[in-house]
């Protein structure tokens, strides 16, 4: 739960990684119940874990980050983009900046006092406490952990540097099992997508899962793969890894009355789930579209898809569609937002919808033309797995694990080919009777499930120690898991 905790803290969506945390708990209690499976965290302060019951997630059938923040005590990001104390937003701005963060709380509270409100006013301080008190609380307590434990680390945990030394002392002392899921190797096998600092964290991370992981759990035969080439050039050896493919599911709860959806009275034209509709999705979706989901960052190749896109544009502009960026920014957003204020977005043909929640999502995905995800490299790529669930073809690259979240069903570029890659946009734009084809292959295939992923993880997580055996070999009872 560290780095989700962590996660929520700062954004009030959640994406890949943080989504499996999530889904996996969830599927642990339905299949074994919540007295079976606790949760536990890295406490920095203490230099050691803490733990928890697991019974928010057996009532909480989908993430609510209002929900889960008031639960676990968190000062969190909201939803519109303002912060919930001067702390709050201090260390959004200078992350590991502690001095730094220090001088600005002093100099801004002063300003705050003397200009009257103006200088948290400008930040989007609102120290305003939405809602009441939560009716119940998270119960955090020193981890305990026996011999015959299993503990089972979801999450990316390269952001916390004294974790890895505390995970491995704890284990020593105890003797349980460690079981970590890698999701991905991006910061070490393209490392021009990613800060220096953030690529040198991440190998000293990825170390200390080779010493301490009993059972290394990966999210795709890619990744598998990587994993196995890093441990070979380090001259490390260890079992193969296993792999649980995640899920082309997209879970999502009934429409909340209260959520400020605009009203289904008011939704013009013929959309699906048109009850989880805002009102800037609605504008997004007047004209025919096609979707992009992720974080907008340069290692998604949306510079070169916007350049694609422009071509098309500018060749076919009778019947090219609108291109909707739906995410939060990240690495390199920079570029690609200044590419898009040059342009007028393409003459308003580029529209970038900022951090949707998960109902402004499922309609974007219901109502698009297709999807499109052209990364030069992916872990797993939920969004293309996702577009499936909703019956919409997706575009995906040739590269990484992407061919492994589409399968047969998708189709398929070469993200370094802006001429392929406008070839098979073309295709699926003018050509409709190749995307009835596709929808119904799509409609008529079964796609994996969130349930089926937990099932796997459980049994991946109860493989022995040093002999890690397939996923339908013969195993034991296990003891209570710990994730």
């Amino acid at each position: 739960m560290t780095d989700l905790l962590a996660y929520a803290s700062e954004q009030s969506t959640i994406s890949g990684i943080q989504r499996v945390v999530v889904r996996t708990i969830q599927g642990f209690i339905a299949m074994h119940g919540v007295e079976n499976v606790d949760i536990f965290r890295f406490n920095p302060a203490k230099n050691g874990f803490e733990r928890a019951c697991s019974d928010f997630f057996a009532s909480d059938e989908n993430y609510s980050h209002k929900s889960f923040c008031e639960y676990f005590a968190i000062d969190s990001v909201r939803s519109d983009g303002s912060y919930a104390s001067l702390g709050q937003y201090l260390r959004a701005k200078y992350k590991g900046q502690l001095l730094r963060q220090g001088y600005k709380h002093l100099f801004l509270s002063t300003m705050n006092a003397i200009d009257g409100g103006r200088s948290f006013k400008k930040r989007k301080i609102d120290l305003t406490a939405p809602g009441n008190a939560p009716r119940r609380r998270v119960n955090w307590r020193d981890a305990r952990f026996r011999r015959d434990d299993r503990l089972l680390i979801l999450g990316a945990t390269w952001d916390f540097p004294s974790y890895g030394a505390a995970l491995a002392q704890t284990k020593a002392t105890s003797g349980f099992t460690v079981c970590q899921m890698v999701h991905d190797l991006i910061p070490l096998v393209a490392p021009e997508y990613v800060s220096d600092e953030a690529a040198s964290r991440f190998e000293a991370y990825i170390r200390h899962v080779f010493q301490t992981a009993d059972v290394i759990i990966a999210n795709s035969f890619a990744t598998r793969k990587d994993i196995e080439t890093c441990a070979r050039s380090w001259r490390i050896d260890r079992a193969a890894p296993i792999v649980v493919p995640l899920a082309q599911e997209f879970l999502l709860r009934p429409a909340d009355p209260a959520a400020g959806r605009a009203p289904p009275a008011f939704n013009r034209g013929s959309y699906r789930l048109r009850d989880h509709a805002t009102a800037r999705v609605l504008r997004a979706a007047v004209d025919p579209y096609v979707l992009v989901v992720g974080t907008i960052e340069s290692r998604k190749n949306l510079t070169r898809l916007i350049g694609v896109w422009s071509r098309l544009r500018q060749e076919r502009p009778a019947g090219t569609p609108k291109l909707i960026l739906a995410g939060k920014p990240g690495f390199g957003s920079r570029e690609i937002r200044a590419i898009l204020t040059a342009t007028g977005h393409l003459l308003g043909k580029v529209k970038w919808i900022d951090r949707p929640d998960d109902g402004e999502l499922a309609f974007l995905y219901a109502n698009c033309l297709f999807s499109v995800c052209v990364s030069y490299y992916e872990g797993w790529g939920l969004p293309v797995g996702e577009s499936l669930w909703f019956g919409r073809p997706a575009l995906a690259s040739r590269s990484s694990s992407l061919p492994e979240a589409g399968g047969p069903l998708a189709d398929y570029c070469d993200p370094y080919d802006d001429d392929d890659i406008y070839e098979k946009l073309s295709r699926l734009i003018f050509d409709p009777g190749h995307r009835a084809r596709r929808v119904e292959a799509i409609n008529g295939a079964k796609l994996r499930t969130w349930d089926a992923v937990a099932a796997d993880l459980w049994n991946a997580a109860r493989s022995p120690r040093t002999v890690q055996r397939g996923l339908g070999d013969e195993t034991k009872e296990s003891p209570k898991a710990h994730v």
